[in-house]
């Protein structure tokens, strides 16, 4: 490393990483940043950002000859030559302001025997110490000596309270600023039998950010019908003052709540990886016995704690990796998948294990063939549910793209076997029947037109695609922009008439002011139909543009080109914040079963509502 880099006051919170020489490594939280442009931009802006207490710059005091205290110059330090002719200096603080000492050993052992402590005594997992907010708050009060922790009632009536006003300000700002957004929504039931209700909102931001916010969780009483959850949706939509902003309502598929969006008559996507799921639960069938059989193998092993420990052994005799098997969960996509996946993977230790202390719970010879022949099938299943469920990232536009790839991947695959032919069939079958006419679908087939990645290429029915093409001219035409935009755009197109500006000149006034009937006649006349054939022509430059490699980012694309497309810009953003799954609040809820575990099953319904809305909003 050069010495230029070395004294840069950025080294004294950072070490560099020896096995990459473009990252530094922060002392505090020991996050890797990147310095690979010979910048310290990067160790600046982390430390303001994660660490503000910490002084960017560590002063070092010079060695210097200290005047016995009880000297009339005790007071003052002695300059030298040089430093004669300086101005006088601030008062330089003392090290230990910036420098904090290594505490002795025997604090550091206290300190950790209280966490331990800590752990056992208030029943928390052992990840507490690796989780970022706790170390932040111990970074924190480390830094500020005098700190005393609120008591349980002013954190609950005055901190929680406060803080969540001003994270439901920040959130409501966010969601009045996007131009349209979708929402997803879920229910769940508790282990007390408490029943919650969840809406998540999705968006585009101004950077052009796919960005999500929770919206609400409450405890919800009322019996799930649809006219009762489309009022609950309804009255969700007026609080936050977004019904004239609802791209769509994403769910589950259950009738329900599919009633609800149809009374309410806003537009519903189904689930996506919901649907597949349910796809493989029915194909699957037809190899329930084999399954069963499995299934016996990994509840034995799961409840058998000799029998778990003689298969570890037989996989290191094997020198196999020590795996656990998996249990499938009817509710848990891809669970299955996983269970199978698992299984084959410890196979020859679990026949091993089994035939010396299970022999009535072997697998099958044949069952094994059926096990290794149907894993194939179900791997896309498994890969696409994955990449649909993300959150960061459009999902939408990709939905009949992979139904087409399934589908015709479950048309070209092939096998011998019996069992595994009749699974195939069912798949194929559920496939065609659940997502039949996907292409001719609306929500789904523009954002796959509007994303470059996939625009002609997306679709194999020549029809469906061009009815799309021809209801997106009509839309775009009318796409109305902000008026700031409307404004550069027709400033960037059209020359500026000298006449128009103040002029001293009166003659010259006069002499253009017999045009301004004929100006006016013209733009009232011409003016809409230019601004419909601008929406035209962006369709058609954009369709003729090189598609975008599949693996970058379609939201950045459009970023880079909203000046370029500012009328299929402004329609791209009511597309793309539709999401392809539900996913988002299946999440707010395995977050909720945490909250309301044991030690917290006293907590009011208002009170949960409020931490799960910080713990997804802040």
């Amino acid at each position: 490393m050069s010495s230029k880099r070395k004294h840069s006051s950025s080294w004294a919170h950072f070490t560099e990483d020896t096995s990459e020489r473009k990252r530094a490594k922060c002392k505090y939280c020991s996050t890797f940043i990147s310095i690979a442009g010979g910048s310290f931009g990067n160790l600046n802006r982390h430390m303001k950002t994660k660490h503000p207490l910490i002084p960017l710059t560590i002063e070092r005091q010079s060695p210097v000859d200290v005047p016995d205290s009880n000297s009339p110059q005790s007071n003052r330090i002695s300059k030298s030559p040089s430093e004669a002719s300086l101005p006088a200096a601030l008062p330089q603080s003392s090290i230990t302001q910036y420098i904090r000492k290594p505490p002795p050993i025997r604090r550091v052992e206290k300190i950790d025997r209280q966490v331990v402590k800590m752990v056992a005594k208030g029943h928390h997992a052992l990840r507490i110490v690796d989780e970022i907010e706790m170390r932040t708050l111990i970074e924190m009060v480390s830094h500020c000596p005098g700190y005393q922790l609120p008591s349980r009632k002013t954190l609950s009536t005055n901190l929680m309270v406060n803080i969540y006003n001003e994270v439901m300000l920040d959130v409501k700002k966010k969601i009045q600023d996007a131009p349209a957004l979708s929402l997803t929504t879920d229910g769940w039931t508790s282990s007390n039998n408490e029943s919650y209700i969840a809406v998540t909102a999705h968006f585009i931001d101004a950077d052009t950010k796919l960005c999500s916010a929770l919206l609400t969780c409450i405890a919800y009483n009322e019996r799930h019908t649809s006219q009762n959850l489309c009022k609950f949706l309804k009255d969700v939509m007026v609080e936050w003052n977004i019904s004239h902003k609802v791209a769509a309502v994403v769910s589950d598929n259950a009738a329900n709540i599919i009633n609800a969006v149809r009374i309410g008559e806003w537009r519903s996507v189904g689930c996506f990886a919901h649907l597949l799921n349910l796809v493989v639960q029915d194909a699957i069938k037809d190899i329930s016995d084999v399954l069963s059989q499995v299934k016996s193998v990994v509840e034995y092993f799961n409840r058998s704690t000799q029998g778990l420990k003689k298969l570890t052994a037989t996989q290191q005799q094997m020198s196999l990796p020590v795996l656990k098997l998996k249990q499938d969960v009817p509710t848990r996509w891809n669970s299955t998948y996983d269970m199978l996946e698992r299984i084959v993977q410890v196979k020859d230790a679990v026949i091993a294990t089994v035939a010396l202390l299970r022999s009535d719970l072997s697998i099958k010879e044949d069952s094994w063939e059926i096990i290794e022949g149907v894993l194939p099938l179900l791997k896309p299943f498994y890969e696409v549910t994955v990449e649909i469920s993300a959150e960061k990232n459009i999902t939408l536009s990709k939905v009949i793209v992979l139904n087409n790839l399934i589908q015709s991947f479950l048309q070209k695959h092939s096998s011998q076997n019996d069992k595994v032919v009749s699974v195939q069939s069912a798949l194929k079958r559920g496939m065609e029947n659940r997502f039949k006419d996907l292409e001719n679908n609306v929500l789904y087939a523009e954002c796959t037109v509007l994303d470059p990645r996939f625009k002609q290429k997306g679709f194999r029915n020549q029809r469906a695609y061009d009815s799309i093409i021809h209801g997106l001219r009509n839309k775009i035409g009318r796409v109305q922009l902000p008026q700031r935009e409307d404004h550069q755009a027709s400033t960037s197109t059209t020359a500026q008439d000298p006449t128009s500006s103040n002029s001293a000149d009166t003659t010259e006034k006069i002499k253009f002011s017999i045009w301004e009937e004929y100006d006016d006649d013209i733009k009232k006349t011409i003016r809409p139909d230019n601004k419909t054939a601008a929406g035209i022509r962006e369709l058609d430059k954009y369709l003729n543009e090189e598609y975008l490699d599949r693996k970058k980012d379609p939201l950045q694309w459009w970023q880079e080109r909203r000046h370029i497309y500012p009328h299929l810009y402004a329609y791209v953003l009511k597309r793309f914040c539709i999401v392809a799954t539900s996913v988002p609040c299946e999440r707010v809820f395995s977050a909720t079963g945490q909250i309301i575990r044991q030690r917290r099953t006293l907590l009011k319904p208002n009170k949960v509502s409020k931490l799960i809305f910080l713990h997804h909003n802040m």
